[in-house]
């Protein structure tokens, strides 16, 4: 599984740290478990980018075998992700390419 991160320099408080290293790590995850079955290769996507001043925006997911919609809508992991992105006063929305992957815009709650 190949990585591919881009992250702009960005100094961030616990208050935004904690929920984003949350998400992070439930997506990365549920990436590793899930998206590869059967699958020898494949490539794990963490963008993270500065909009304007305190909004960011955040593209992590893979290019595996892409979520059911049974799963999609459901599970502890998902409703996690989305009270993690309630914190960060952000939005999560599912990109329409192959695999799973999200784009989450989010604002630093701690002030930089």
């Amino acid at each position: 599984i190949k990585l591919d991160i881009e992250i702009s320099e960005v100094d961030f408080g616990l208050k935004t740290l904690i929920p984003l290293g949350l998400i992070i790590n439930e997506m990365i995850t549920n990436s590793l478990k899930y998206a590869f079955k059967n699958i020898n290769e494949g490539k794990i996507t963490v963008h993270l980018k500065v909009l304007e001043k305190e909004s960011f925006e955040m593209i992590i997911g893979d290019n595996g075998i892409g979520l059911s919609e049974k799963v999609a809508s459901t599970g502890l992991g998902k409703k996690l992700i989305e009270i993690f992105v309630k914190q960060l006063k952000g939005d999560i929305k599912r990109m329409d390419q192959q695999g799973t992957i999200f784009k989450i815009k989010f604002k630093s709650i701690d002030g930089l």
